[in-house]
């Protein structure tokens, strides 16, 4: 299996926001540079700072090659992240999804509870 990262954020939003493309900051779709199969959904939510917090977030992906076109990923933080902070290991969904060249998908990311503080999240396909 191979891993590409596909979006991530770095930051709050208490309401649906779009994902940056990839690894880049810009946001917008992702476009896949493979055909392939996606097998493995991996998101990560991590911190960057002992002060961060975290709660609810809910990640929403969206392709007209799916059925249904958006799916949605709910993953828990670890609260108030104090020094030493707790390590939270990436939450790993198994799917099988057509990812393709022409076809682009959107990311899209929401906290939806309490107030995030200093958060960062990564969503990363394992294909074949």
């Amino acid at each position: 299996m191979r891993w590409l990262e596909a979006f991530n954020t770095d930051g709050e939003s208490t309401t649906l926001a779009q994902m940056n493309s990839g690894k880049t900051a810009t946001v917008g779709n992702y476009s896949p540079p493979v055909e392939g199969t996606i097998k493995k959904i991996a998101i990560f939510v991590a911190s960057t700072a002992a002060t961060s917090l975290v709660e609810g977030v809910r990640i929403e992906l969206e392709s007209t090659d799916w059925s249904p076109n958006r799916l949605e990923f709910i993953v828990e933080g670890s609260g108030l992240r104090t020094a030493p902070g707790v390590v939270l290991t990436p939450f790993v969904y198994d799917v099988s999804l057509k990812m393709s060249k022409t076809t682009p998908i959107r990311g899209d990311y929401i906290h939806f509870s309490g107030t995030p503080v200093t958060s960062n999240i990564a969503v990363l396909f394992g294909f074949d």
